[in-house]
């Protein structure tokens, strides 16, 4: 890829300007930062599944008080956030983007911004759930950008599938790429997620931009 189409990558800086809001999973942000991101249909992990693995996060979280440190946010990802990650490729739920009119709405709305708001890198739609990794403008915001994004596309897909109600569940999963390393194994995951749950080729979209340059 040409240098015209790449921008530099910006890695989180642990020593610089830091927001962090905190709901059920911590949410760190920085200007200009750089963000794995994952987002879920409503219905993508079962209740009973949910419930338990609540239970297990609330006597963790017992003996882990926020604020958490780097190194034990990194835990509960290992702990809990993996654990997610292998349900959601798993395919329960209605899995609404297994279709290509569906994903291409979606899509719509997370390519709008790309190159005027944030550099979108890398992203593969599967059947239930969304990865990306982007990198946020000026002073363009993570987490105003993210809830743009979802609630518009929501709209959206609840229009073409002539149904109401919430889309996607609530809280998205989103994290600073600390460096190159950790940039390049996410891209990996994005490019690796269809093929490791066995998925057909008209079930998922996958774009690989790779626009974040690291030199």
């Amino acid at each position: 890829m040409s240098s015209e189409n790449t921008i530099r990558f910006n890695p989180y800086n642990p020593h610089g300007e830091i927001a962090v809001s905190k709901r059920n999973l911590p949410h760190w942000e920085q200007p200009q930062g750089c963000y794995f991101i994952t987002f879920r249909l409503i219905d993508s992990i079962p209740q009973n599944l949910l419930v338990e693995l609540k239970h297990e996060k609330d006597l963790w979280l017992d003996n882990h008080p926020k604020p958490w440190d780097e190194s034990t946010s990194r835990e509960f990802g290992q702990l809990f956030t993996k654990r997610e990650q292998e349900w959601l490729d798993a395919g329960y739920g209605e899995c609404h983007l297994k279709s290509g009119e569906i994903r291409a709405l979606v899509i719509s709305s997370l390519e709008k911004f790309d190159r005027t708001r944030y550099d979108l890198d890398c992203y593969t739609l599967m059947p239930n759930h969304v990865h990306f990794i982007w990198q946020m403008r000026g002073k363009f915001s993570n987490n105003r950008e993210l809830q743009s994004l979802k609630g518009a596309s929501a709209r959206k897909c609840n229009k073409h599938l002539n149904r109401t109600g919430n889309f996607w569940m609530d809280e998205s999963y989103d994290r600073p790429i600390r460096d190159k390393d950790e940039l390049t194994a996410f891209r990996k995951y994005i490019d690796s997620n269809p093929s490791k749950a066995c998925l057909k080729e008209n079930h998922y979209s996958l774009r690989l931009n790779h626009r974040l340059a690291t030199y």
